[in-house]
């Protein structure tokens, strides 16, 4: 490896590198399995490259197998999409499920289960029937945006297991009442 200014020695695992200060350093080297000599630095920087490939396949992996791309955590509560909520709706755990239109809007059609509070009310309401800030809430509206300022005002009043179904009934493809 001229070009390099190395020079490796045959029956040797070590090579000399000549320094800036005209002195030669002496750096061990190993062996390859077709014999040839690399250096430490060589084989660590390989290592590297192999941890950060085998770092990217695993959260690849992780994600095409069911760890979910849509849900986003955000500023103190979670994104999801309406399969996700149905999940959660029809899981064996407890949730609220908030709807934040009006209640004209929610005769109109809403999710089975759901509760209604009004966007502008919700901070004011929701603690009066719901005090456990602790509770898991689904809340969402009809296109997302008044779900999404009823949601910034729950975690501000402190509660913490809030996810947001951000389609709204716009999206909502699965069953619905009346």
């Amino acid at each position: 490896m001229q070009a390099n200014n190395r020079i490796l020695r045959e029956n040797s695992l070590s090579y000399t590198l000549p320094s800036s200060s005209g002195k030669n350093t002496r750096r061990a080297a190993a062996k390859t399995p077709d014999g040839v000599k690399k250096s430490k630095e060589e084989t660590d920087m390989k290592a590297r490259k192999f941890l950060a490939i085998a770092v990217m396949c695993a959260a690849m992996a992780a994600a095409a197998c069911g760890v979910s791309a849509a849900a986003e955590k955000a500023d103190g509560y979670t994104k999801i999409n309406a399969q996700e909520a149905k999940e959660m709706i029809e899981g064996s755990a407890p949730v609220v499920l908030l709807d934040t239109r009006k209640v004209e809007e929610y005769n109109e059609g809403h999710i089975p289960g759901a509760i209604v509070i009004s966007h502008e009310s919700v901070k004011t309401e929701l603690p009066k029937i719901l005090p456990d800030k602790n509770a898991t809430l689904v809340i969402y509206c009809r296109s997302g945006k008044r779900a999404t300022a009823a949601t910034q005002d729950l975690v501000a009043e402190g509660y913490k297991n809030i996810y947001l179904y951000t389609g709204g009934m716009l999206d909502w493809p699965y069953e619905v009442a009346k």
